[in-house]
């Protein structure tokens, strides 16, 4: 099959991974913010859900969409890029190979590729998005004070690639954590109770607490990195982050988040599947 049939487009791909937003944008505050405040603590669990609600009585149910503007750029950006160079390397596996379908080890490593390379370009949006979630629970000397995009420029430099290492390897860990893990609970569930219409849904949970075991020790580590200040930082770089926190924080430091992180997850891997198939009827009729 041609690239145009096999994929659907960068920009429905886009726009299908970025609407989610609206609903797992709280899900990512509320994560970055338990990581913040259990840097150098041994704690059991923090909460996400009175955070938010202390979010939402100081500043409206605008403040848990703090950084919108960057984190929806960043998504666009992200969405048209991986969908683009994913079905490019899958459309050409396919035109090697007629006979047999691309296997999931392979398009697995397509995505973590495309998702690895993006994501360390697309890092400066992060890095102000992260900050502005994190600045109502820093201290009022360690806080940021960004306008959004407007905040671009100001990180010129090397705050560009704070964390990108670190912000790169947990994206490829959710492609590798996810994908495979939906295509094979997806036929399984599909073959013992047939093409019904959970079968979607309890394929997207399964795979998004897989995505979460694998990604979130990453994703801890980019946040550390990334809300640091010039002079008064706490981790040097990825390894030494990962060992202090391992030493203060056990390895449960690392989960810090886990079922914000996984709903965070759950919402962008599920609905841009309905809403691709939709836009895709929409546009061939």
């Amino acid at each position: 099959m041609s690239d145009s049939r096999q994929s659907p487009g960068a920009a429905l791909g886009a726009i299908a991974s970025t609407l989610p937003l609206l609903i797992s944008q709280p899900f990512d505050f509320m994560k970055v913010q338990q990581q913040v405040l259990a840097i150098n603590q041994k704690v059991e669990i923090i909460r996400g859900s009175p955070l938010a609600h202390t979010a939402i009585s100081q500043k409206g149910w605008s403040a848990l969409y703090t950084g919108f503007g960057p984190a929806l750029l960043r998504t666009f950006t992200f969405g048209i890029g991986r969908t683009y160079i994913y079905y490019h390397f899958v459309s050409k596996a396919e035109s090697q190979d007629r006979y047999h379908s691309v296997s999931t080890m392979r398009r697995t490593a397509c995505s973590m590729t495309a998702a690895f390379v993006l994501t360390y370009l697309l890092n400066p949006l992060d890095v102000i998005l992260t900050r502005m979630q994190a600045s109502p629970v820093l201290k009022p000397e360690l806080a940021y004070h960004y306008q959004g995009l407007a905040s671009v420029p100001t990180l010129l430099g090397k705050d560009m690639l704070k964390g990108a290492f670190a912000n790169s390897l947990q994206k490829s860990m959710i492609a590798f954590g996810m994908l495979g893990t939906y295509d094979q609970a997806k036929s399984f569930w599909a073959n013992n109770w047939g093409d019904v219409t959970g079968v979607k849904p309890l394929a997207a949970i399964f795979a998004s607490i897989t995505g979460g075991i694998f990604a979130l020790p990453f994703d801890n580590i980019k946040t550390k990195l990334q809300v640091q200040k010039e002079g008064k930082e706490i981790y040097r770089n990825f390894l030494d982050c990962f060992f202090k926190t391992l030493h203060r924080e056990s390895v449960w430091g690392f989960y810090v988040g886990y079922w914000s992180f996984v709903g965070r997850l759950f919402v962008n891997s599920l609905l841009p599947i309905y809403l691709l198939e939709f836009l895709r009827s929409r546009t061939s009729s």
